[in-house]
């Protein structure tokens, strides 16, 4: 059995382009514009939002500028949050920080030096940082 869920509190947010739902147990989790259905637009924002009671407290409803009328469920806020942890959410680009041997050390010459690279990358021998260097 399933955890009960329940939408304490939402705002949305026209910058940002996304609903903040505070939910029990989770936090404010976040979900974007563009996931909704319909999804409010420039022209056609976000009139009237709250917490909706015939859905148990457990989604809101929302109404846009033309009178379309959406539903976000906290599951789909949950789900979209693990997926986004699992970098599964398609179009956003997880934060990768590559392991130390894979990152690219620069070191730079000595001033007065005679380089003749201001700058050089360490571990690649095999080619030169700059055109004007010759092995």
């Amino acid at each position: 059995m399933r955890p009960h869920i329940t939408v304490l509190n939402v705002q949305h947010n026209n910058r940002k382009r996304e609903l903040a739902m505070e939910l029990t147990g989770r936090g404010t989790l976040t979900f974007p514009y563009h996931r909704c259905d319909p999804p409010p637009t420039r022209d056609d924002l976000i009139r009237e939002l709250y917490v909706d009671d015939e859905l148990g407290q457990e989604g809101v409803t929302y109404v846009l500028a033309s009178g379309k009328v959406g539903s976000v469920v906290a599951d789909m806020v949950v789900a979209m949050g693990r997926s986004f942890e699992a970098g599964g959410i398609s179009g956003a680009v997880p934060c990768f920080n590559p392991p130390p041997s894979l990152q690219a050390r620069e070191t730079r010459a000595p001033i007065g030096s005679d380089a003749p690279c201001p700058l050089r990358r360490v571990g690649r021998s095999d080619t030169p940082a700059c055109a004007s260097a010759r092995w």
